[in-house]
């Protein structure tokens, strides 16, 4: 896979983003791959949200409060 930005760029925004961001950044090759890595991340993140909604809704069906669900889950 060949590069679609250059190295000195990479390396400016990375650096950048260190000032910023306590995480990091992990580098790759392309914006392509860091954009498809980016729906992933974002499909990932809304399905997760979507189905505590669902689960809120079941759950408030059946009197079980969603948040001591959510707590007991968090220890496993």
């Amino acid at each position: 896979m060949t590069s679609d930005t250059s190295p000195e760029l990479v390396d400016f925004v990375s650096v950048l983003s260190s000032e910023i961001f306590v995480v990091g950044t992990h580098k790759v090759p392309s914006i392509k791959l860091a954009e498809a890595a980016e729906v992933i991340e974002n499909t990932e993140r809304d399905a997760k949200i979507s189905l505590i909604n669902e689960l809120v809704v079941i759950f408030n069906r059946v009197n079980i409060v969603i948040e001591y669900v959510l707590r007991a889950a968090g220890t496993k």
